[in-house]
C-alpha cells in the first residue's frame, strides 16, 4: 500500500521543527527560579529543625525505639524517612514551578528520558541519602567518595 505523496510534508516539518527547537538540555533548564529557591530554603530549614529535635530526643534518652531496633537504629530510620519526605516535597515543588516548555520536564512527562525524581534532583540539588536502604558507606579514608573533601 502506498501512502499519498503529501505525507512527506508533515514528516519533513516535524524533523525541521525538532532540528530547530530540539530537546537539548542546558544549564538554564535546571536553574531554579527565585520562588523555588525560597520554597527550598523553607523546606530544608524545617527539615533541619525536625532532625535537630530527633537528635535532641535521642541525646536525652527520650526517643522511643521502634520494634526490633535500638535507639540509634530508630534515630537513623526516622531521619532517613524525614530526609526522603523532604526530597519528595522539594521535587513536587520543583515539578509544579517548571515552565511547561522546559525540555527535561517534557522528556519526563512523555516517557522519553528521566523521571520527575531525576529532574527534581538536578533542579533543587538534592540527592538520595541512602544506598540500598542504608546510609552511603565511607568507602574511602574519611570520606564517602574520592571527590569529596576529607572529613566532609
Amino acid at each position: 500500500m502506498r501512502l499519498g505523496l503529501g505525507w512527506w510534508r508533515p514528516s519533513r516539518f516535524n524533523a525541521r521543527f525538532i532540528g530547530n527547537h530540539g530537546f537539548s538540555i542546558g544549564v538554564d533548564d535546571v536553574q531554579p527560579g527565585e520562588s523555588l529557591n525560597q520554597k527550598k530554603k523553607i523546606t530544608i530549614d524545617e527539615g533541619y529543625e525536625k532532625c535537630h529535635e530527633l537528635i535532641a530526643l535521642y541525646s536525652k534518652g527520650d526517643l522511643i525505639p521502634q520494634p526490633g531496633c535500638n535507639r540509634a537504629q530508630t534515630l537513623e530510620s526516622q531521619i532517613s524517612c524525614l530526609l526522603n519526605k523532604l526530597r519528595e516535597t522539594a521535587g513536587d515543588d520543583c515539578m509544579s514551578t517548571l515552565h511547561w516548555r522546559n525540555s527535561p520536564l517534557i522528556m519526563s512527562q512523555c516517557g522519553s528520558k528521566g523521571s520527575p525524581i531525576n529532574i527534581s534532583q538536578m533542579v533543587v540539588c538534592v540527592g538520595q541519602q541512602s544506598v540500598g536502604g542504608r546510609r552511603a558507606p565511607n568507602g574511602f579514608i574519611d570520606r564517602t567518595l574520592p571527590h569529596f573533601p576529607i572529613n566532609s
